[in-house]
């Protein structure tokens, strides 16, 4: 992982901690309640352009319930959404140029009981 894309992780990270009722972890504790929230995987791509470096974020979210049902599901991305539509704290040594919601999507999870959410985001960020 870059030194920006960690960055945007722990900004990510604070800002869904900071404003979901739902658990977010970066790694799943054995036997944590569900329904929870997992900052997961992370692409980073050049976004360079003449003197500028920059770089381009694929970010997921992972969410995982064991609601029966989807509403559950529909309310978490819900407010997934709506918490990284607010400004997320400074990234140190780079800039947040954009965070934009890319798409949502949930099905059945292979254990047969949970339903799996992922949630996906696109950051360009440069170094200050």
């Amino acid at each position: 992982m870059t030194a920006a894309g960690w960055e945007l992780q722990k900004a990510i990270f604070a800002q869904l901690d900071g404003n979901l009722s739902s658990a977010v972890y970066d790694h799943v504790p054995s036997h944590a309640p569900f329904p929870f929230i997992v900052v997961g995987d992370a692409t980073a791509n050049d976004w360079g352009a003449g003197d500028l470096d920059g770089e381009e974020h694929a970010l997921s979210i992972h969410i995982w319930s064991r609601y029966h049902g989807r509403m559950q599901m529909k309310q978490m991305m819900g407010e997934i959404k709506a918490a990284l539509a607010l400004p997320l704290p400074a990234l140190a040594g780079h800039v947040l140029v954009d965070l934009r919601f890319v798409f949502a999507d949930e099905f059945p999870d292979p254990d047969g009981i949970s339903r799996h959410g992922v949630v996906r985001f696109r950051a360009l960020t440069h170094p200050v």
